[in-house]
């Protein structure tokens, strides 16, 4: 029995491998398939079989069903985008970001519900600020909001742990924290760095902010403080703000704000001018505030610069980029297995929302299929698995 022919859009089959950013020899490679098979398809010379269209599908990371659309989907990415190349907006994106930000948007309006069903009260920092505050006002409640100490630093033992607490902080006064450095649970949808580095979702309920997985410990502490203070000053929006000279010449931007809050929130002015008094050389100082600050060398060299304790001339673009370069450093994507696998889940999908999921499945408010999709997990029975590890004996018996 010959298998029947799918009648697809060869349109949509060229617009979803062009969003996929693969060439037909790309696809053809992927697929094992000819080339001269695939030309065919996106001509409409002939038809692929339900089976080659499901196939298409999965390998473009697009639904079946678009491929028999009248017209190829006019997609657009569902948050402000801030990113900027050259000043100019970036027009193009992959199908990585956009999968990634449906996602994170389906958990992220799951969870504002289940907040609200628990009575919870709006969040009066969100959106406390505009994006024409001060600096250092914002900087000031949000240290107040969050208590931030000078000792948190010196408590931890590296750029890891201090990230760890951090995020601990802003969980707890509401704000979910996701990073990952894959779309979901596909080890084979890496997210790049250079593309963007984190976003921010305002809500009064439930304030998000993602940061990718790939970066560096230090850049994913930036990103983490500029994340925040998007939620401080109400603006949503994705972000690969590079924290350069830049950041603080020019007309006050949005990501410019964001970066010097970060920096001050990170960086203390006070601090480090305190700091920077005590050391004769600069190399002994930019080594000292980098480890102090748990930040990276390049971002303590244009702290200096900002608060115009060295002239421009002095700070090389050229050393600026190999100082970034070394600071990104692409992370494995495979999963952790027993207990860190489940401990690579929380941090995945936010401790406060991951409770949340893991509470309602258990108490049969959420069907166990839709917990394993708002968590990113391939089977229901992790679900089991993972309560057993995340909540005591007594509260899934």
């Amino acid at each position: 029995m010959a298998s029947q022919q799918a009648h697809i859009n060869p349109e949509v089959l060229v617009w979803a491998r062009q969003r996929a950013g693969l060439s037909i020899d790309d696809l053809a490679l992927k697929m094992s398939q000819k080339i001269e098979k695939l030309q065919d398809w996106e001509t409409g010379g002939k038809l692929p079989t339900l089976i080659q269209a499901q196939s298409l599908a999965d390998h473009l990371h697009v639904p079946l069903a678009y491929f028999f659309l009248p017209n190829k989907p006019v997609q657009e990415l569902p948050l402000p985008d801030f990113r900027r190349v050259g000043g100019h907006t970036v027009e193009r994106y992959s199908t990585e970001l956009y999968d990634l930000l449906i996602d994170v948007l389906y958990k992220q309006e799951w969870y504002r519900d289940y907040l609200i069903n628990e009575g919870a009260e709006p969040l009066e920092f969100v959106g406390r600020f505009s994006a024409e505050g001060d600096v250092f006002k914002i900087a000031d409640d949000m240290r107040s909001v969050l208590n931030l100490k000078s000792q948190d630093r010196s408590s931890v033992s590296d750029e890891a742990a201090y990230l760890r607490l951090l995020t601990e902080k802003a969980e707890a006064v509401g704000v979910v924290v996701l990073r990952n450095g894959i779309v979901g649970h596909n080890t084979k949808r890496p997210l790049d760095v250079n593309e963007f580095r984190g976003f921010a979702v305002v809500d009064d309920y439930a304030p998000l902010v993602f940061v990718n997985g790939k970066d560096s410990d230090s850049a994913k502490i930036f990103t983490l403080m500029h994340e925040l203070a998007h939620i401080w000053i109400g603006q949503s929006g994705i972000s690969n703000y590079q924290y350069s000279q830049n950041t603080f010449s020019g007309p006050m931007g949005t990501e410019a704000l964001c970066s010097l809050i970060a920096a001050e929130l990170l960086m203390p002015q006070n601090e480090f001018l305190e700091l920077s008094s005590t050391y004769k050389y600069v190399d002994d100082l930019v080594t000292e505030a980098a480890r102090s600050f748990h930040t990276s060398l390049s971002n303590v060299k244009l702290r200096r610069l900002q608060l115009k304790l060295v002239r421009g001339i002095e700070y090389s673009p050229a050393v600026h980029q190999v100082d970034v370069a070394d600071s990104v450093k692409v992370r494995s994507t495979k999963p952790f297995v027993g207990g860190n696998f489940y401990r690579m889940l929380c941090i995945r999908n936010g401790g406060p929302l991951t409770m949340a999921v893991l509470n309602s499945a258990m108490n049969g408010d959420l069907l166990f299929r839709d917990a394993a999709n708002l968590l990113s997990l391939k089977s229901t029975k992790t679900i089991v698995k993972f309560s057993r590890f995340a909540m005591p004996v007594e509260q899934i018996t």
